[in-house]
């Protein structure tokens, strides 16, 4: 069904229903909402037509886990060393200051 719009753009919009599964890692992991959001504004009739799921719900609850804290610590100071010691070396070897 084409239909013609208030610019005199013709428009197909001929989808009753979406169906998608675009909900990633936590829901916008994935980054689908967007190309859910042109499809249905292109394609779903807009009276009629339906989107499946609707809506979605995130609940985030705080926790902590000091190991996992002690570990990415202890990853992000040997990461920091290890660009300390690139930085040393092309200064050194080529005369590349790489200070930030």
């Amino acid at each position: 069904q084409e239909e013609v719009d208030e610019g005199g753009k013709r428009n197909q919009r001929v989808v009753d229903i979406i169906l998608s599964e675009w909900m990633g890692y936590f829901l916008l992991r994935e980054s689908m909402l967007d190309s859910l959001v042109r499809a249905r504004d292109i394609f779903l009739k807009p009276t009629t037509g339906l989107m499946m799921p609707s809506h979605a719900t995130m609940l985030v609850a705080p926790i902590t886990d000091e190991e996992e804290r002690r570990a990415q610590a202890s990853e992000y100071a040997n990461a920091m060393e290890d660009w300390k010691e690139f930085a040393e070396t092309t200064q050194i070897t080529y005369g590349v200051d790489m200070s930030v």
